[in-house]
């Protein structure tokens, strides 16, 4: 069967709390799978520019996001995003959904990541890891960089770390990390569909038409599915109903919505190809964004 494999973005506290918890119960309705990468340290929504949560051109980005949420780290400290939220993550992780990381401060890395040396991202790592640890009881498996920005020492790193597979880029499908002739042995999982808010802003808001141009970019089977990302502030928020026609829609398409970690088991990893990973600009976001390249000849 073709899976579709699932990935929620959680960057706030409202949208773990309210967000993702919606979201948990209508895959569990709908009988799909998910992986949930969580953001830790300091919320500071504030810090973040809105190009980079949703791409423009029609939609309204604002009025996904509660007004005290944008102001964390603007207008006050942002709240912890560890302190008190165990029992929801430990709701997720009972009904059976994969969890994930991001980042610690997500809103530094969105900032200073791209540019960052080896020492600042071995720190920021280390200390997301440490934090996931202690509130999931387990280290984390699989890494996702906060709004796909992110740098090759990060990539290089993430295979000391006990990380299985990881989910930082934007491609065409599953590939064997390379740059410079330099191969990272952890697999990337990149999103290979535009998301809600991409094709939103396409459609001008129609939200008829987004889901139809994403079903028919699903309406042919592919060897190794797809990877479709969501944003737990909106999309399991306001656009909850959205997302229910699309897996309504896959469903019918004869899809199976699975996490990460299992399109990751499915894999050959001899078999994957070795890819450059660049990163370049993205139309309707801001910065770099990392992108699956040309493939490479390994001999």
């Amino acid at each position: 069967m073709s899976v579709i494999a699932l990935k929620v973005d959680i960057h706030t506290r409202v949208g773990l709390t309210d967000g993702a918890v919606a979201l948990a119960g209508l895959f569990r309705e709908q009988g799909a799978g998910a992986t949930f990468y969580l953001s830790l340290g300091p919320d500071r929504a504030g810090k973040v520019p809105l190009a980079e949560w949703f791409a423009h051109g029609g939609v309204k980005p604002r009025a996904h996001l509660p007004f005290l949420t944008r102001q964390n780290g603007r207008l006050w400290p942002g709240p912890d995003m560890g302190r008190a939220l165990r029992k929801c993550l430990h709701a997720l992780q009972g009904d059976g959904f994969e969890l994930g990381l991001k980042a610690w401060d997500q809103a530094a890395w969105r900032r200073q990541s791209t540019d960052a040396d080896a020492e600042w991202t071995r720190k920021a790592l280390e200390r997301a890891i440490a934090g996931f640890t202690r509130l999931t009881g387990a280290a984390p498996q699989t890494l996702a960089a906060p709004g796909w920005h992110g740098n090759w020492s990060a990539v290089r790193q993430s295979q000391g770390l006990g990380i299985h597979f990881a989910s930082d880029a934007r491609g065409r499908e599953p590939f064997i990390p390379v740059q410079r002739a330099e191969i990272v042995a952890v697999p990337q999982l990149p999103t290979t569909l535009p998301t809600r808010d991409e094709v939103l802003a396409e459609s001008h808001g129609d939200q008829t038409q987004a889901i139809e141009r994403i079903l028919n970019l699903t309406s042919t089977p592919r060897r190794h599915g797809h990877v479709f990302s969501l944003n737990a502030e909106a999309d399991g928020r306001k656009l909850l109903q959205m997302v229910g026609l699309l897996l309504a829609g896959w469903k019918r398409q004869g899809w199976q919505c699975v996490s990460l970690g299992d399109l990751a088991a499915t894999l050959d990893l001899s078999r994957l190809p070795h890819s450059e990973l660049v990163w370049e600009t993205w139309p309707g976001r801001r910065g770099k964004l990392a992108r699956q390249g040309d493939n490479v000849f390994i001999a």
